[in-house]
């Protein structure tokens, strides 16, 4: 339940590989971007992005390489862009 209020770059930036990463709830509000996902090769497991408001924010989600081979359990759930 968190806010990133801009102007900002990213409000949340993962740049190596991870798990069990939850983002629900927050409030992403003028942002370059809201959640980017960074780096070639990466795997990514179990990351929830849920609940969630981008309100005018250039681009909410953004992936800079497709993720790895081994990223699995992805869920992009219930997300309001506006």
């Amino acid at each position: 339940q968190c806010r990133f209020l801009g102007p900002m770059s990213a409000g949340v930036a993962l740049a190596d590989d991870s798990a069990y990463i939850d983002l629900r709830e927050n409030i992403f509000f003028q942002l370059q971007t809201g959640i980017v996902f960074e780096g070639a090769n990466r795997f990514w497991r179990s990351v929830v992005i849920a609940n969630n408001t981008f309100y005018k924010s250039a681009r909410p989600i953004v992936f800079t390489e497709l993720p790895g081979s081994q990223s699995n359990g992805m869920g992009f759930y219930r997300n309001y862009f506006a």
